[in-house]
């Protein structure tokens, strides 16, 4: 018993050597300048957090607050109805007073908010041009913006110096935008931890220039009766890659914040990525009306007890290079609540005084037979011209149903009327003298094979990366093997010198693997798979990227084709693990 006594006296001890007392107060601004002046009056009851201990002020607006962390970050809880006059969180400091003000800000009941995510900003025009768009958007009620994430292009990959100039550039694009900001740290904002020479030591490493730039990774606010979460979704390992989960640390501080709510007090929660499922314990039973977040570049769901997680497409889409993976334009979503409930959310583009935006069916999916086709446009509630095409001819559309500020328009069609390959839809929407316009491409496949088809193409070349090979696959086009990726070895490949010299050594630079194709194999739209051909179960397995068709044009340049539905960085994984299995691309030749 003495020895359990003592161990528990020196645990208390190492404890309270570790952690720190910080002190400060909060209070009501009366002038707004941001600074403490005599005679004005402390808050009491404010939460006052470093994202791990949480406490109140007291009836004078005084708080202490231990924290065992290294270097916190000391922050309020931005209650209802105000707003800060001062920064919401302030680097802690020992022997020092932390003041932080606040005033009155009336918040409507019902109101809406921007969500914008996967800015991916390495030059500031781009985010000027996000800036400007809603801005210049006449929409009423709304709130503020939250970013969910990845701000910057990727200063995970950089030295902490480049780290810091895509920071600046995010920094500079974002100025001039009206609505306040609130962010959440994404995995593309953690500083130097991919690069080759890592600086684990650095203040700015890691999420060191987010803390120093924009705060807590971790935290809360209220906006009229809704308690809004910020978490954080991606730790750091000791080798510099990163994982998505929510740390103990982080999961202590959401029981406390949860705690100090009333019940039935509506919830939502951000985060980069989708929620972790071990968050079902601290959320059961709690009003929470729905989560939001990014990452994925596309648009998708995952149902959690009680509410719905949404994943909101990229503002870049495809890293600034394309629309996002399901078609949606580049852009954003705007989000209405009501009633302290969720109302609704529309994607809207980023450019445009109407946002043209596809709603159904997204753009990765492949189609067959009878369609709808669901498009939102951002109307304002008032009338608009708009029209429509398909492979350049005019295809009839309807409003399917008009909603506050935005209408939902339809067509239907068989698409097996279609050759099978990729179709265009271009709409255009005219109101107030203003143009807008929006291009979608969707993929059907309805055993529509185009039997006029013939290639003049002399010249034509497969490619793709081969970031891992851990056992052998075949590689064929329409079924019809071209070649084969060894285990360990280098490819099988056919090669005639006048195709390289007639594509002027493309892929080289890429470090590409490159296979001869068969003109007469070519169809109008191709299948390009890579077949584990093995009969047995077997170890290891390949990963590719970068899976193109490629020839030179009539001008001497290099064409480049690819499945619409995906994106070149992505990885697509053939497993030993089951014979027979493969991965499919479905490339149009145009």
């Amino acid at each position: 018993m003495k020895r359990i006594l003592m161990l528990l006296i020196l645990a208390a001890c190492m404890h309270a050597a570790d952690a720190a007392m910080f002190e400060g107060r909060v209070f009501l601004d009366a002038n707004r300048n941001g600074e403490y002046d005599a005679g004005e009056a402390g808050m009491a009851d404010i939460v006052v957090s470093d994202s791990d201990n949480v406490v109140k002020t007291d009836a004078n607006g005084w708080f202490k607050l231990e924290s065992r962390a290294k270097k916190p970050l000391l922050w309020i809880m931005r209650p209802s109805q105000h707003e800060p006059t001062t920064p919401f969180w302030m680097h802690g400091r020992e022997g020092v007073v932390h003041e932080f003000g606040l005033a009155p800000q009336p918040q409507k009941k019902d109101f809406m908010f921007f969500h914008i995510t996967d800015t991916h900003i390495n030059k500031s025009a781009l985010m000027k041009e996000v800036v400007a768009q809603i801005n210049s958007l006449p929409v009423d009620d709304v709130a503020f913006v939250v970013h969910t994430g990845d701000l910057v292009l990727g200063s995970d990959t950089k030295t902490i110096f480049n780290a810091l100039k895509q920071y600046d550039s995010y920094l500079i694009g974002e100025y001039g935008l009206k609505y306040p900001i609130f962010y959440v740290c994404g995995n593309h904002e953690l500083a130097n931890t991919r690069h080759a020479v890592r600086h684990p030591d650095h203040d700015f490493y890691e999420k060191g220039i987010f803390r120093h730039r924009y705060g807590p990774t971790v935290y809360s606010f209220d906006w009229a009766d809704v308690h809004f979460i910020a978490l954080d979704g991606q730790q750091v390992q000791p080798e510099g890659a990163y994982t998505y989960y929510n740390d103990d640390i982080q999961l202590g501080w959401l029981e406390k914040d949860l705690a100090l709510l009333p019940e039935g007090k509506p919830i939502v929660i951000f985060q980069h990525e989708i929620l972790s499922k071990n968050l079902d314990k601290y959320l059961e039973g709690k009003n929470v009306i729905a989560a939001f977040g990014g990452h994925s570049h596309r648009t998708w769901t995952r149902p959690f007890k009680g509410f719905t997680n949404y994943i909101v497409a990229a503002v870049c889409g495809g890293w600034w290079g394309m629309q996002n993976r399901d078609g949606r334009p580049q852009g954003f979503q705007l989000t209405s609540i009501k009633d302290n409930k969720l109302e609704n959310f529309v994607f809207l583009n980023r450019k445009g005084h109407n946002a043209i935006s596809n709603f159904t069916p997204l753009g990765n999916n492949i189609l067959k037979g009878e369609q709808e086709f669901v498009f939102s446009v951002l109307d304002y509630g008032k009338p608009l011209e708009i029209a429509a095409e398909l492979d350049g001819k005019p295809f009839a559309l309807e409003k399917k149903s008009q909603e506050r500020l935005w209408s939902y328009w339809s067509g239907k069609l068989d698409t097996a009327t279609l050759f099978d390959g990729v179709h265009d839809f271009h709409l255009t929407a005219k109101q107030d003298g203003k143009d807008s316009d929006y291009t979608v491409r969707y993929l059907t496949i309805n055993g529509n094979d185009d039997k006029e088809f013939k290639t003049e193409q002399q010249a034509v070349i497969m490619t793709c990366r081969v970031p891992k090979c851990g056992m052998d696959v075949e590689v064929r086009i329409n079924d019809t093997p071209i070649g084969k990726l060894l285990k360990g070895g280098d490819p099988v490949v056919t090669w005639k010198p006048e195709t390289y010299k007639a594509m002027k050594g493309y892929g080289k630079k890429q470090d590409l693997t490159m296979f001869e194709v068969d003109p007469s194999l070519l169809k109008k739209l191709n299948a390009v798979n890579f077949v584990n051909t093995a009969t047995e179960p077997q170890q290891g397995a390949v990963d590719l990227e970068v899976i193109h068709l490629a020839y030179p044009d009539k001008e001497g340049k290099n064409k480049v084709l690819k499945d619409i539905r995906f994106y070149n960085n992505q990885t697509f994984t053939v497993k030993g693990s089951k014979p027979g299995s493969s991965i499919s691309m479905k490339i149009m030749f145009e």
